[in-house]
């Protein structure tokens, strides 16, 4: 089983330890109904994200979704793409969004670019130490 695929089929189990709750993977058929009316470069960018979940947050209960890019490498391309994937969904949704990046190993540039653009990062625990 591979590194990407543990990790979407877990998601809801990572995000209840991120501070989240009710944590649902939206379907890429939900998805694409979601943004049946996005313009057309929001739409496929967004799309090409690896998942998105609808949650709760545990600190206030608002409603949120996570748009996640998963590599076994972290770099700043991918977290980079992640903020804007999140930040085009809340745009078009009007809902609020957070990028979640989720890899085996993160670039140490990266993580600033992380914590610059509030994109969470899951990691093996030595590297989330640092991240968080």
């Amino acid at each position: 089983m591979s590194h990407r695929h543990d990790k979407l089929s877990n998601g809801t189990a990572y995000l209840g330890t991120r501070g989240y709750r009710k944590a649902r993977l939206i379907t890429k058929e939900d998805f694409a109904e979601l943004l049946d009316d996005a313009p057309n470069i929001t739409y496929d960018d967004v799309m090409l994200c690896d998942a998105v979940h609808s949650a709760i947050r545990k600190d206030d209960g608002k409603p949120i979704f996570i748009v996640t890019e998963v590599s076994v490498k972290l770099r700043v391309d991918e977290v980079t793409r992640t903020n804007r994937r999140a930040a085009a969904l809340s745009s078009f949704i009007g809902k609020e969004c957070v990028g979640l990046a989720a890899g085996a190993f993160i670039d140490p540039a990266a993580v600033g670019v992380a914590r610059e653009n509030g994109v969470q990062v899951i990691v093996p625990q030595e590297w989330a130490e640092q991240a968080a």
